[in-house]
C-alpha cells in the first residue's frame, strides 16, 4: 500500500509555521489562532497579543514564507517572491498584518516585515535586521503602533497644587519622590515604568531654562493621566 507523503514544498511550509508558532508562544507567550479554511489566503495567523499573562488588546495577522534564503541570497536584504493579490490584500486590511520569512538553515531563523496601510509596494524585500525571536516582541508591537495609530484622547490630568509658603520645587519633588518613584506606573506595550532619581536629574537639568522647568514640575501629576490615556508612542530614552 502506498504511503502518504509530503513534497518539499509542504514539509518547508509545515516547518515555517510550527518555527514561527513557537516563538510567539514559547517567547512571546501570546496567543496564536490558525486561520483555517482553504489554503493561501494569503494569511496563517491572527496573534492576540499577551504581555506579563494579560492581553493587551493589540491583534495583528501572519503570514509564514519558508525557504533556503540563506543559500539563494546574500547581503542585508533579499527579495521575496510572492502574488500580487496577496500584496494588494495584506496593504488594504485594516488590521496589521506581519510577514515573516523563514530560512530553514540550520541553523533556521526569521525575519519579519510589517505591510504598512496603503502602501504603494510591487515586490517585497527582507532586511535581515529584523530577526523575529523571543525578544522581538516589543519591537513588532511598536512598529504596528507607528503604522496603525489609535485616536489619542485627551488627557485629563492635573496640576500640582502646592502651598504658598513653600516653593514648587520642594513640592514637586517630595510629589516625584512619593508618588511616582514608589508606584511603577502599568504600559501596555512596556509593562511597568519605574521613575528613578536621574530622571527627576533630567527635568531639572541647568541647561533647561527656568520656565521649562517649572512648567514640567508642576505637570508631574498629569503623567499618570497621560500614560493611562494610551497616547502614541514616537521614540524613548531610558534614563
Amino acid at each position: 500500500m502506498e504511503k502518504p507523503q509530503w513534497s518539499e514544498r509542504e514539509e518547508k511550509g509545515e516547518f515555517g509555521q510550527d518555527y514561527v508558532r513557537s516563538i510567539i508562544k514559547s517567547g512571546w507567550r501570546g496567543l496564536v489562532q490558525p486561520v483555517e479554511g482553504v489554503r493561501d489566503r494569503g494569511i496563517d495567523f491572527v496573534v492576540l497579543d499577551v504581555l506579563r499573562s494579560s492581553a493587551t488588546g493589540y491583534q495583528f495577522n501572519i503570514q509564514v514564507k519558508t525557504s533556503d534564503y540563506g543559500l539563494k541570497y546574500r547581503g542585508d536584504s533579499f527579495p521575496v517572491k510572492l502574488e500580487r493579490k496577496h500584496i494588494e490584500l495584506w496593504r488594504d486590511s485594516n488590521v496589521p498584518v506581519v510577514l515573516v520569512c523563514v530560512d530553514v538553515g540550520p541553523p533556521p531563523v526569521a525575519f519579519w516585515k510589517l505591510i504598512r496601510p496603503g502602501e504603494n509596494v510591487k515586490s517585497i524585500r527582507m532586511e535581515r535586521g529584523y530577526v523575529l525571536h523571543a525578544a522581538s516582541r516589543d519591537a513588532v508591537i511598536a512598529e504596528i503602533l507607528r503604522a496603525f495609530p489609535k485616536p489619542v484622547q485627551p488627557a485629563m490630568g492635573e496640576v500640582l497644587d502646592f502651598p504658598l509658603h513653600s516653593g514648587i520645587r520642594d513640592c514637586a519633588k517630595n510629589y516625584y519622590y512619593q508618588e511616582l518613584m514608589k508606584r511603577p506606573q502599568p504600559h501596555p506595550l512596556f509593562g511597568p515604568i519605574e521613575f528613578t532619581w536621574k530622571g527627576w536629574r533630567h527635568l531639572t537639568r541647568r541647561s533647561r531654562s527656568l520656565w521649562k522647568i517649572l512648567m514640567s514640575l508642576q505637570l508631574l501629576p498629569s503623567v499618570r493621566a497621560v500614560l493611562d490615556g494610551g497616547g502614541r508612542l514616537f521614540d524613548k530614552k531610558v534614563f
